[in-house]
């Protein structure tokens, strides 16, 4: 059975611009390409994985899935809204090998301190 992996450190570049409460920001979070052919085509992509709780389950964290839909490669960015604080993330690459779907493990856990400039 083949392994997906995943090279990608989650970078974190915040984006803050106004929306819902006072202390909730939009904060793009990105990573690095990750080179399996599985993960850059059809039934292909990335969950992002999101808690305020460091070393996290990804089973009970916050995520979203950005599925490949064309091109060379699956989307390695995605903007969610967080309230002020520290978060923490992280991603996991998905991809169809031999019928089926697999998943790497997860990257290294990234900091994110959201909060008014």
């Amino acid at each position: 059975m083949k392994k997906l992996s995943l090279i990608a450190m989650v970078l974190a570049t915040l984006l803050i611009t106004c929306c819902g409460g006072p202390d909730e920001r939009n904060v793009t979070i990105s990573w690095d390409t990750n080179k399996e052919a599985s993960v850059n085509r059809a039934g292909g992509g990335y969950i992002l994985y999101y808690s305020q709780t460091s070393g996290f389950d990804t089973s009970t964290a916050s995520s979203v899935t950005l599925s490949y839909e064309s091109g060379s490669s699956s989307p390695t960015s995605t903007t969610v809204k967080l309230t002020d604080g520290t978060w923490y993330a992280k991603v996991i690459a998905f991809g169809v090998v031999a019928g089926s779907t697999k998943y790497s493990q997860a990257s290294a856990e990234a900091t994110i301190s959201v909060h008014e400039n």
